[in-house]
């Protein structure tokens, strides 16, 4: 009986080589400025790579343009899943560069409406720095507070709430420099303005990070809520400033 010989087993197809980060940004900056065609083949295969692609040119003190560009191809591909955390990478790029940081807010306006994902506490908090490193001497406040409202109309259109994270979003750029007085003066603004559930939640925010308002701030806060019949945030911030105040003395005490 002739022996009958059985094929080979089928074997698994090699898995294709991951490219490395280092390598996807060797292949963006040699192409600069225009995107590579394989770059944009590559990425959609890898999509979790974008984020380190973007943190590593961060690192290496890469030029931003082609990071922008890449990023604008990326958010154009229709089932290209662009995360929430490359945007911020991308922004800090942008803001170490003088030259180029005044594009980050257009970036900003320009997403498509398939992407309100994109638009993050974290994205807005560099939003924040880069206005307020930008801005002369004496006009950060005014710099900061435009750069808010405008972020808060982006937000409006793309249905994203816009609310107590990003206002603790610009205290903390403000307290990030030492900006007290600017602080102080957003909490006024909102008084002013008579919108007292954002003059409130400014004036915890401002306590919650080691601040003490001044008494003036929290009679006028406290005339706002009783006209309001709001007793309870009038005890609870009568008790957060004695907290404060007290904290603040045993400081200065430690201190002689």
């Amino acid at each position: 009986m002739p022996l009958r010989l059985l094929p080979p087993p089928r074997r698994a197809a090699a898995p294709l080589l991951i490219p490395t980060v280092p390598h996807l940004a060797r292949l963006l900056l040699s192409h600069a400025p225009a995107t590579p065609p394989l770059l944009l083949a590559l990425l959609p295969a890898w999509p979790p790579l974008l984020a380190p692609l973007l943190s590593h040119l961060l690192l290496s003190h890469s030029p931003p343009l082609p990071a922008l560009s890449l990023y604008r191809s990326l958010l154009a591909l229709p089932h290209f899943p662009v995360t929430e955390s490359s945007l911020p990478v991308l922004l800090r790029l942008l803001a170490r560069s003088r030259r180029h940081a005044h594009l980050s807010f257009p970036l900003l306006e320009s997403l498509p409406s398939t992407h309100p994902h994109l638009l993050s506490t974290p994205a807005l908090a560099v939003l924040l720095s880069t206005a307020l490193s930008a801005s002369a001497p004496g006009a950060s406040f005014d710099a900061a507070v435009t750069c808010f409202d405008s972020a808060a109309r982006v937000w409006a259109r793309a249905g994203r709430a816009f609310g107590a994270a990003e206002l603790n979003a610009l205290l903390r750029a403000f307290c990030a420099r030492g900006r007290v007085a600017e602080a102080r003066a957003l909490f006024h603004r909102y008084c002013d303005a008579g919108v007292v559930s954002e003059a409130y939640r400014c004036f915890r925010e401002i306590i919650e990070m080691g601040m003490v308002p001044t008494e003036r701030a929290f009679r006028v806060l406290e005339g706002f809520l009783r006209r309001t019949r709001e007793y309870g945030k009038v005890e609870e911030i009568r008790q957060m400033m004695k907290v404060a105040q007290l904290e603040g003395h045993q400081i200065e005490e430690e201190a002689v």
